[in-house]
């Protein structure tokens, strides 16, 4: 009997510290190199050997990256299972304007324009799978994430009738590199306790949630 294919997923905006462990995903790093993702990785198949993954180029508002992934998949893979907007952007040394460009632009704009783009590979499937990271937080301050919200409904209007499954997941207060307080001693979780609801959405355990704000243990009101 042949082996089940394995599930094949596509994660933005991961950073090289995210590559220390199989289930780390979640990290954001704006300014982390391709190559530090790429030598982080290769250590990550040293020690996992058994797993597969690769690094991609792709920046969320470049369109010609977006493009050259899109085709990489398919040349490769010709398919994808799910889709994690994770790729996300905090920038606190510019204006107002620079950073409500590129904000906008990274954290709202970037993620639409990927599953556009990508949804072609996900249709092939029985079941493409759709997951924005974002924060529950902030939904309730203001700023971006009210914004991607929006763009997720747009998105779960228009994708849901093809047989997509479409959420939003806030992994809580986490370990990254997005800005200068999510480390440990200011309180923030480590990655892997993040990451394991997220596994839960990829495997198809929370499917009956669809189109809700999720979190670790339930859902957000709208």
């Amino acid at each position: 009997m042949a082996a089940a294919a394995k599930t094949l997923v596509l994660v933005t905006g991961v950073a090289a510290s995210a590559l220390s462990s199989p289930p780390s995903l979640l990290p954001r790093a704006p300014t982390t190199s391709f190559s530090a993702r790429a030598v982080a990785l290769s250590s990550l198949h040293s020690r996992y050997p058994s797993g597969s993954a690769e690094v991609l180029h792709l920046d969320v508002t470049d369109d010609s990256t977006i493009s050259a992934a899109v085709e990489h998949v398919r040349v490769q893979h010709n398919r994808l299972d799910t889709l994690i907007n994770n790729a996300a952007v905090a920038k606190f040394d510019a204006t107002l304007r620079q950073q409500m460009r590129l904000c906008f632009d990274t954290n709202a704009t970037g993620p639409a324009v990927v599953v556009d783009a990508f949804a072609p590979l996900l249709k092939t499937l029985a079941a493409p799978k759709f997951v924005n990271i974002a924060s529950g937080r902030a939904a309730s301050t203001g700023g971006w994430s009210p914004a991607r919200r929006f763009i997720k409904l747009r998105r779960f209007v228009e994708y849901k009738p093809l047989g997509f499954k479409v959420h939003l997941f806030d992994p809580g207060f986490t370990v990254s590199n997005l800005g200068p307080h999510n480390t440990e001693e200011n309180g923030a979780k480590p990655v892997g306790d993040a990451v394991g609801p997220l596994i839960e959405i990829i495997e198809g355990k929370r499917d009956d949630e669809d189109g809700k704000l999720l979190h670790n243990t339930g859902v957000y009101p709208w």
